[in-house]
């Protein structure tokens, strides 16, 4: 009976022309403006900074020597610390060479040599100090290679004709001569955001919006188109209402699932695997039904159709806007961050962002249970709402 059910109203649905170009129009015009917001912001191959030197000497000179041939950064030489230019959406770090640098090295100090100023939250600042560490560490390495040898031949008094490596390597092997150093991080502007990433997030954010807007939309012309045709076969043959309710729920995820899937992966597909595209359809799908629940809650609760599509665009624009679906919530006051832990846009939105944007994450499993356990609160709570729904939950739980 559930198979028929949803044939019939995948018949019923897709026998008007007009639905069917609705959901091919969306789909395409959804998929353009998430292609075109999400790379619209243009990242280089290389890491943008700006440098001061303020202890012109040899040392420093043969540092920003071999900065300048460094592949992964653009290196812009400037006269004077600007925190201010960190505003340029294109610079990622400024770093300053701090006076008796080469006095520093010369002298083994290998403390606070370059000091890193950066936006808090720039994910990019850490790795792009460890790219530089390198060439500075060639500089270190270079002071310690030749002290070493200055030791080697003269405080030995051993001929060049001797090639003993072992004494060099032992004395290499000395405390004294561990490459270790340290350069100041510091946060220059509190609450400035990486706008590339956030764009790219608002991006995902908004196109979840759209799309579950669109969906109630959809689903509200559906149902009043297929309530006279099918609903009256339906309470004849299905009094309880459970097998009637499991098909309706089926076929709306059915209609609502690639009218996400697609506008998001036909974006996301180049920076994902194999294996994250599994979770990715699967963590869809969750996202997908906890919509579809809280729509039949807010059915329960408005009842007239007009208030529905009135009111529920309304409501997932509060649970993604205060949820952290499309921003972050830093800016907002403690009593509104409530919205994070039970919007399920907030565990979508933040999965996207792990899984597509910064490219790894251990919070999958997490993210997973968290729609698992909103769709099951969801599903509690629209059981409450009618004595119909009770008997089905009901009747779930004795089956």
């Amino acid at each position: 009976m559930i198979k028929a059910i949803i044939l019939a109203n995948f018949r019923n649905t897709f026998s008007t022309r007009k639905i069917s170009i609705s959901i091919l129009s969306f789909i395409v015009l959804i998929t353009l403006f998430n292609a075109v917001f999400f790379n619209s912001y243009k990242n280089t191959n290389n890491f943008s900074v700006n440098i001061i030197d303020e202890d012109i000497s040899s040392y420093s000179n043969e540092f920003l020597d071999l900065l300048s041939n460094n592949n992964l950064i653009e290196l812009n030489i400037v006269e004077k610390l600007d925190k201010t230019s960190l505003n340029d959406e294109k610079l990622q770090g400024i770093f300053k060479i701090e006076k008796g640098f080469g006095d520093k090295i010369q002298k083994g100090d290998l403390d606070k040599l370059i000091s890193v100023y950066y936006l808090k939250n720039n994910i990019v600042a850490p790795v792009l100090s460890d790219i530089i560490a390198k060439d500075l560490l060639a500089v270190i390495s270079a002071e310690k290679t030749k002290k070493s040898l200055d030791f080697y031949y003269k405080e030995l008094n051993i001929s060049k004709e001797n090639k003993s490596y072992s004494r060099v390597l032992n004395y290499y092997k000395d405390d004294e001569f561990q490459l270790n150093f340290e350069y100041d991080m510091k946060d220059s502007i509190i609450k400035s955001i990486d706008y590339g990433i956030i764009q790219k997030r608002a991006s995902l954010g908004i196109t979840s919006l759209f799309s579950t807007i669109f969906i109630i939309i959809l689903i509200s012309f559906i149902e009043s188109k297929n309530h006279s045709a099918i609903q009256k076969k339906i309470s004849i043959h299905d009094k309880n209402g459970l097998k009637g309710y499991l098909a309706n729920m089926i076929f709306l995820t059915l209609i609502s699932f690639p009218l996400l899937l697609i506008p998001l992966y036909l974006v996301l597909f180049k920076y994902g695997s194999l294996g994250k595209f599994f979770i990715f359809l699967l963590i869809t799908l969750l996202f997908i039904i906890d919509i579809l629940l809280l729509l039949d809650i807010l059915k329960k609760i408005f009842k007239n159709n007009i208030k529905l599509q009135t009111y529920a665009p309304l409501i997932l624009l509060t649970l993604s806007l205060l949820g952290e679906g499309i921003f972050t919530s830093d800016f907002l006051p403690e009593s509104m961050k409530i919205f994070a832990m039970i919007s399920p846009y907030n565990f979508y939105g933040q999965f996207l962002y792990d899984n597509f944007i910064v490219g790894y994450s251990l919070g999958n499993g997490f993210y997973l249970s968290a729609l698992i356990i909103i769709g099951i609160v969801l599903l509690v709570t629209s059981a409450l709402f009618s004595k119909n729904s009770r008997l089905i939950f009901k009747q779930v739980l004795n089956d």
